[in-house]
């Protein structure tokens, strides 16, 4: 949008970037830090690998006499992170490929430099402040409790983590729950199980779910994405 509305008087005051060596160009890439470096260099993306990983290095003897480790949050890195919009494979073999052709071919053409120079002078975001909250209030007697009071929880939802509620997951509607920020009935599953054991009557049913996803949200729409009329 900004770049379609620009002046049409508007003259770029372009600047090369400094060109990228083919590993620099890697460097966004699962192995392109470690790559960089001599010795025992172990690289592991995507965060659940990462902490089996240093609970494995805490654990046991396994893994030793490492000189550096590359560890990235992200599954294929930069590649699979939440500000990358493509698939993350084909971003990933695109990095390569591009890499590998680094003396053949430029890397950025003109006309999207021109693009960069305007984006860079006309895109502004507030500042990002980290969020304080933390999840359990209290002193540490009553976060053992509220964490206690989760895991009674948790023997009650289904663990099928839906997000229908709302919440990401069980665990997070749990954690909600106690926070006083949602109700057990938020959870669908839950609400048929009230429904059977006449604790909650269909109609109050449909208004939590009409609560979590908006009024007629549940109606007939041949428009939506995936529907017979899509995009018409």
């Amino acid at each position: 949008h900004i770049l379609k509305n620009r002046p049409k008087d508007y003259k770029p005051e372009c600047v090369l970037p400094p060109a990228l060596t083919k590993k620099e160009m890697r460097w966004s890439q699962t192995g392109g830090e470690a790559k960089h470096f001599s010795g025992r260099c172990l690289a592991i993306d995507e965060i659940h690998n990462v902490i089996e990983f240093l609970e494995r290095m805490e654990s046991t003897t396994e893994v030793r006499n490492v000189d550096f480790l590359e560890l990235r949050a992200c599954d294929r890195s930069c590649a699979g992170g939440v500000l990358a919009v493509a698939n993350r494979f084909l971003t990933s073999e695109r990095v390569m490929k591009r890499s590998m052709k680094r003396d053949k071919a430029p890397l950025i053409y003109s006309d999207r430099l021109e693009a960069l120079s305007y984006l860079k002078q006309h895109i502004t975001i507030r500042p990002l402040q980290p969020n304080p909250k933390l999840r359990y209030e209290g002193n540490i007697e009553e976060v053992l409790k509220k964490m206690e009071q989760v895991r009674k929880l948790m023997c009650y939802l289904p663990g099928i983590d839906c997000g229908a509620c709302g919440s990401p997951n069980c665990q997070a509607l749990a954690e909600d729950i106690v926070r006083h920020e949602a109700q057990f009935s938020d959870c669908v599953f839950m609400q048929r199980n009230m429904e059977k054991h006449g604790k909650l009557d269909k109609e109050h049913a449909f208004r939590l779910i009409e609560k979590t996803w908006g009024k007629d949200r549940l109606n007939k729409d041949c428009y939506k994405k995936g529907a017979k009329y899509e995009g018409q």
